[in-house]
């Protein structure tokens, strides 16, 4: 009886497991072109800058400013239908410009009153 060794076979590309082979190396071919790893996009055109107070330019802030210096001044009700805010973000909105205008110290305060049974805000000198 011949005995089973388990002996690997000398040639240069197989190998021997369980009856399976292994593949052989391929040779890298020569002269394919290789893709580019960065392709560049169409650039976009630059869109041309709008006039400053357009009314796609004017910012909800430079709204209320602008309803603030007003004789009239502004309520909460007409500031949340100019911004379209809820109650309690327009009232920190008012918070955060009475902060802004005691730190540019120019002379400017919101001034409160009451008008038709509801809170007016007003922009006035500082007294």
């Amino acid at each position: 009886m011949a005995s089973k060794s388990k002996t690997k076979s000398k040639k240069p590309n197989q190998a021997v497991k369980k009856g399976k082979t292994a593949k052989a190396v391929k040779p890298k071919a020569a002269g394919k072109p290789k893709a580019s790893k960065t392709t560049q996009k169409p650039k976009a055109d630059v869109k041309p800058k709008a006039d400053k107070l357009s009314p796609k330019n004017v910012s909800k802030t430079l709204s209320i400013m602008a309803a603030l210096k007003s004789e009239n001044g502004i309520t909460i009700d007409e500031m949340i239908k100019i911004t379209g805010w809820l109650p309690h973000t327009a009232r920190a909105h008012l918070s955060v410009l009475r902060k802004k205008l005691l730190e540019k110290k120019e002379g400017l305060q919101i001034a409160k009153y009451t008008r038709d049974g509801k809170t007016m805000y007003k922009l006035e000198d500082a007294q």
